[in-house]
C-alpha cells in the first residue's frame, strides 16, 4: 500500500536527519496527510419533507457518530437559513405572476444552491484540517461525517423544471454531477 511505503520513505529520511531531507520530508508528510484524508470525509445527506424528521434522526446520528470516534460536521438547511436571514420576507419577494415565475424563482434556487455549494466546500475543507491535525493523536478520529440537512438537489423540488434549467446552466452544471 501506497501509506506504508510513504511511512517507511518519511521515517528513513528523518533517521538520516540531513538538513537537505527537511523539505522532502515535508513534502512527503503533506501528501501523506492528504492520502489519510482521502476515504476519511464522508458526506451523509438527509432528505425528506418537512417535519418528516430530519433534525431527530441527525441528532441521534451526531451522538452514535461521536461516541464511535468520528468528527462530525452538520449543514444546515440553506432554505431555513436564508428564510430566517430575509426576517421571513423571502419567499413573498420573490414570487411572481405568469411566465416571469420561473425565471425569477431561478434567481432565488441559483443563489441557494450557490450559498450551499460554498458553505458544503468549507466544511469539506474544515474537515480535512481537522483530520489532518488530529490524525498523529494516541486514538485518531476514525473519520469525519459531514450531515446535511437536504443536499443541494433537493431544490428541484421547489421549483419547476424550466427553472430547475436555468439553476443548472447558470452554475455550469447538471442534476447528477450535484447528487454526486
Amino acid at each position: 500500500p501506497v501509506e506504508l511505503q510513504l511511512e517507511r520513505l518519511i521515517r528513513t529520511a528523518c533517521q538520516r536527519g540531513m538538513d537537505e531531507d527537511f523539505e522532502v520530508v515535508r513534502k512527503l508528510r503533506m501528501l501523506e496527510d492528504d492520502l489519510w484524508q482521502r476515504g476519511k470525509i464522508h458526506r451523509v445527506v438527509l432528505t425528506g419533507g418537512p417535519c418528516g424528521g430530519k433534525s431527530t434522526v441527525m441528532s441521534d446520528l451526531i451522538q452514535m457518530l461521536s461516541d464511535k470516534n468520528f468528527l462530525v460536521f452538520t449543514m444546515p438547511e440553506i432554505a431555513t437559513e436564508m428564510f430566517n436571514w430575509s426576517g421571513g420576507r423571502m419567499w413573498d419577494d420573490f414570487k411572481e405572476e405568469g411566465l416571469a415565475d420561473d425565471e425569477t424563482w431561478a434567481k432565488l434556487q441559483f443563489e441557494m444552491t450557490s450559498v450551499q455549494m460554498r458553505i458544503e466546500d468549507s466544511i469539506v475543507m474544515m474537515a480535512r484540517q481537522s483530520l489532518a491535525k488530529r490524525r498523529m493523536l494516541p486514538e485518531p478520529p476514525r473519520g469525519a461525517v459531514i450531515l446535511f440537512d437536504r443536499g443541494v438537489v433537493d431544490n428541484v423540488a421547489y421549483c419547476t423544471e424550466e427553472a430547475w434549467s436555468m439553476v443548472q446552466e447558470e452554475l455550469g452544471t447538471t442534476t447528477a454531477r450535484l447528487r454526486d
